[in-house]
This record gives C-alpha cells, structure tokens and sequence, in this order.
C-alpha cells in the first residue's frame, strides 16, 4: 500500500498534475477508505490526509472534492480515527463544502460531522471551527439522505450544554421544525431526539413555544 500511496500523494500535491489524475486518486483514496480498518491504518498519515485536504479544497473541481470529502467521511467512521483526522485536517476545509451544489459532496460531508459527534471529545473542537452554521444548511438541504445525517448530527451535538445554545443561536432550532412537516418515520425519530436534547435547555423550551413547536 505505502508504494502506491506515496507516488497518488506526490500527485496529489503537485500543481502541474492534471486535474484527470487529480480526479483518480480522489477516487482511489475513497474507495480505499472503504475498506476495513486494517486498510485505514495505512491512510491515517500525515502525507495522505494533508493529500485529502488538498483534493478537497485547492484542486477547485467537483469531483475531487466529492471523493476527497467521501474518503474522509469513510474514514471517520471508525471513531478511532478521529483524533488522526481532525489534528491534521482542518475542519473549516470541509465546511465550506456545505456551500457545494453536489448533493454527493453535502452527503458525504454530513455523514462526516454525524460520524464526528458521536464522540463528545470532538463537540469542542467543532465549536472551534464554527461548525454550527455548515450543520445548519445541510439541515435545510432539500436531499433527505444530507438532512438525516444532518439531524443525527444535532442530535449528538446536543448532548452538551454549549452546543444546544449555539445550535440555537444559529436558527437551528427553525431548521429541525422544519423537518417535522415530511413523511418519514425514521427522521422523525431521530429529529424528536433532537428535539429533546435542544429542550434541556429552558432558554430553549421558550424559543420552541413562540416557533409553535407543540404543533
């Protein structure tokens, strides 16, 4: 793995590469990411990750950054891996995919900070990189599979005192109510568990009754 890891980084890396082989390698990593954790193990270096970091947010092309974010959304769901990924990555990179127009990118990127905040350890590092706002917009995403993973998201978030005020504070709660009104059962669930965990904060509960949230 190491040989042919090196040699897609250096690719990567290099600015006079074309933007085809770019594309590859993106693809490769993902799909590498993938695998099992034995094969994580061999993509959780500093050249490979700092590699995603730049297919993702310098190569200005779609499908990098599709299968960029999708290799770290793989990544990151071995929790693990977590401290690897977010000391060398840095998450206002990916954030600013939440602004992308590919509906693969938004998914990838919200399975990602799912996968991020079920750890607690990880809450303080995403209110560090302003978090709040990306997870607001992909809660407003018309495609269902990015406003779930969305919403798991939330859910977790809210687990801590700190990010049921700054969810708040960033219309998130406008956002989860605007969920209520779709037909899906299992959104449901998981955005009352949202819900729930936004209302341990009484601050909260009084924003929820003037959004007419009993409804």
């Amino acid at each position: 793995h190491n040989g042919c890891l090196d040699i897609m980084c250096k690719h990567a890396n290099d600015k006079d590469c074309h933007v085809d082989t770019k594309r590859a390698i993106s693809r490769c990593l993902a799909l590498f990411a993938s695998n099992t954790s034995q094969v994580h193990e061999h993509l959780l270096t500093d050249d490979v990750l700092s590699s995603l970091e730049v297919l993702i947010a310098a190569t200005d092309d779609r499908n990098c950054e599709r299968c960029g974010m999708l290799a770290v959304a793989n990544l990151a769901t071995d929790g693990s891996n977590h401290p690897v990924i977010l000391s060398t990555i840095r998450l206002e990179t990916i954030l600013t995919l939440a602004q992308s127009n590919d509906v693969e990118t938004l998914r990838s990127l919200s399975f990602a900070l799912h996968s991020f905040s079920t750890c607690e350890q990880n809450h303080a590092i995403l209110v560090e990189a302003n978090a709040a706002d990306s997870l607001v917009t992909l809660l407003r995403c018309d495609d269902y599979d990015t406003s779930f993973q969305a919403c798991l998201a939330t859910k977790y978030l809210c687990t801590s005192e700190n990010w049921r005020n700054i969810i708040a504070e960033s219309n998130g709660l406008e956002a989860l109510l605007s969920l209520a009104s779709g037909n899906d059962l299992e959104l449901k669930r998981e955005l009352v568990g949202a819900l729930r965990n936004m209302t341990l904060s009484d601050d909260n509960k009084r924003r929820m009754m003037v959004k007419d949230g009993m409804k």
